[in-house]
């Protein structure tokens, strides 16, 4: 089979259209993004794709660089990069794949603040406090019932975030059957994770945080018809 008539933006198109079909929706903004950057450099440079080098990333780069781009976000671009050539190889629309050997850098990493054991205690206060009307006046005008229920629920999932080390939107993705009583302890099920790969998790303090909130929820949907109950652990109001 010949290769397709490749340009930067059939080639672009058609792999966004791919992403789309099969990955989430912000990963395909993502590439989006990234990508976008090294189509406008590429057809300003006169650099067709079919010609598109190790040399050319480079120069991408470099101009990247110039204009202030940090080094993550450089890692990035090359790393984008590198999938779409491997996928404009894989798809005819390039003989050979220019980058397949190209070694993207790591970035510095850079200096990340570790909270204290008081900085954690003062966050886990401050959902409390925050409900609190008279700590925060701001919230006295929303009725105790609502002011109890998003307590309760921010609580736990503050407690939970802390005490799995898990994503926030693990947590928010969790429903009532993902917490459960496992022998002597509590776990969390992860059915979906970055790695894509299921886990439990044990849990200590917060387990007692969501098992009150649990209260709060059968309070609340105590008049809703079962059916309609989408069993989200941490549901919204």
């Amino acid at each position: 089979m010949g290769t397709l008539t490749a340009t930067w933006e059939g080639a672009h198109r058609s792999f966004l259209l791919h992403l789309k079909a099969n990955r989430a929706e912000k990963t395909v903004r993502y590439y989006k993004v990234q990508l976008s950057q090294l189509v406008l450099w590429a057809n300003r440079e006169g650099v067709d794709l079919e010609r598109f080098r190790k040399t050319h990333l480079d120069a991408y780069l470099a101009y990247r660089l110039d204009r202030g781009t940090s080094r993550m976000t450089m890692r990035h671009d090359a790393t984008c990069a590198k999938a779409f050539t491997k996928w404009c190889r894989r798809n005819d629309y390039l003989e050979r794949d220019p980058l397949a050997d190209y070694e993207v850098r790591k970035a510095p990493t850079p200096f990340k603040y570790m909270p204290t054991q008081e900085d954690v205690q003062r966050l886990v206060q401050a959902v409390h406090d925050f409900w609190d009307k008279e700590k925060n006046p701001g919230v006295a005008e929303i009725a105790p019932a609502k002011r109890d229920f998003h307590r309760d629920r921010f609580y736990a999932i503050l407690l939970t975030l802390i005490d799995s080390c898990c994503r926030y939107g693990e947590v928010l993705s969790l429903k009532l059957g993902n917490f459960r009583r496992d022998g002597g302890h509590w776990k969390i099920d992860l059915e979906e994770t970055k790695g894509r790969d299921a886990r439990a998790i044990p849990l200590t303090e917060s387990a007692v945080a969501i098992q009150e909130w649990l209260k709060a929820r059968k309070l609340v949907m105590a008049d809703v018809p079962p059916e309609e109950d989408e069993g989200w652990l941490f549901m919204s109001e």
